[in-house]
Parts: C-alpha cells; sequence; structure tokens
C-alpha cells in the first residue's frame, strides 16, 4: 500500500494510482456522468434550439461523502439557477 496521500482530496492514502478509494469511485461516477451529459445535452439542444441549460448533481448518501455535478452551463449561471431555485422551493439562501 502506498503511504502518499490521495492527490485529490489531500486526506486518504493513496492506494491505487495516485487515488484513494473514495477519489477512485468518484472519478469513474464523473466519467460516467460526462457520458450522460454527452446525450443530455444533444437531446435538450435538439428539443430546445439551445436555450435550455442542465446540471447533474450526484452524491454518495449519508454524511462526510462526496458530491459533484456536470452542467451545459457557465458556472456562474449554473450558481445562480440553483440559488433562484432554492428561493422558489421555501429554503433559506445559503
Amino acid at each position: 500500500m502506498r503511504s502518499e496521500k490521495c492527490i485529490r482530496c489531500e486526506k486518504e492514502p493513496a492506494t491505487r494510482g495516485y487515488y484513494c478509494e473514495g477519489c477512485n469511485e468518484l472519478a469513474k461516477m464523473e466519467d460516467s456522468c460526462r457520458d450522460i451529459a454527452g446525450i443530455l445535452d444533444a437531446s435538450i439542444t435538439k428539443a430546445s434550439g439551445g436555450r435550455w441549460g442542465f446540471t447533474l448533481m450526484i452524491f454518495t448518501m449519508g454524511e462526510g461523502g462526496f458530491l459533484t455535478y456536470i452542467s451545459n452551463a457557465k458556472r456562474e449561471d449554473m450558481i445562480l439557477a440553483i440559488k433562484e431555485w432554492l428561493v422558489k422551493q421555501g429554503e433559506q439562501e445559503m
């Protein structure tokens, strides 16, 4: 087992290559999300003429897990859309 820390989270020991087990799993999920995002983007663009954006968020269940997202929008536009959605849902601003 490697004693170096994971190059992604810098917390856990790297067990395979440069990443810890959790970050290896996250990298696999991000690859899957990129595949899904390509299909979503093509379908949404075809249906809307490119006027709609999307964000796909995935996370591990439970406390202290991972969360990642992929979007066809600029980061700042995606964050604004999520904030607006939270307000509409009656949540307090973060």
